[in-house]
């Protein structure tokens, strides 16, 4: 993304900067980190064995609703962000559809068919993760 945005430098410098920042997700598990929740990954930890620590971390939370209620309150609302997006990616492939119906989608994605797999991607699946062990 940063390469359509280096003619116009005050753009490309702001894009710049807001991608080396921390993200939502980085500063929602930090939290969880500094409130000692999360221990931190250690080296040789697998992208799974990390999620499950997140997702076991974020159940922690509401295991304690008493003492954690403004935490969940916060996880809520991410677990409603994440729902809102994949409404808007569903609207948008029936707009995708409408509008060029099954052809190739700009940039020289596959169009309506790629959009499709994006309903599946969450940007918090540790919050959704805790949900099912907390049925468990």
């Amino acid at each position: 993304m940063l390469r359509y945005h280096r003619p116009t430098a005050e753009a490309y410098a702001s894009l710049k900067r807001r991608l080396e920042e921390p993200s939502l997700r980085d500063a929602f598990f930090g939290a969880l980190q500094a409130m000692g929740k999360l221990t931190p990954a250690a080296e040789d930890a697998t992208d799974r064995e990390q999620f499950e620590a997140r997702a076991r971390a974020v159940h922690a939370l509401y295991q304690d609703e008493h003492h954690h209620r403004d935490w969940i309150d916060v996880c809520e609302r991410l677990t409603e962000f994440d729902e809102l997006v994949v409404s808007w990616r569903l609207r948008h492939i029936q707009l995708v559809e409408r509008i060029i119906g099954i052809r190739m989608g700009t940039g020289g994605s596959a169009g309506a068919s790629y959009l499709k797999l994006t309903l599946d991607k969450k940007f918090f699946p540790e919050l959704w993760e805790a949900r099912t062990l907390l049925t468990e």
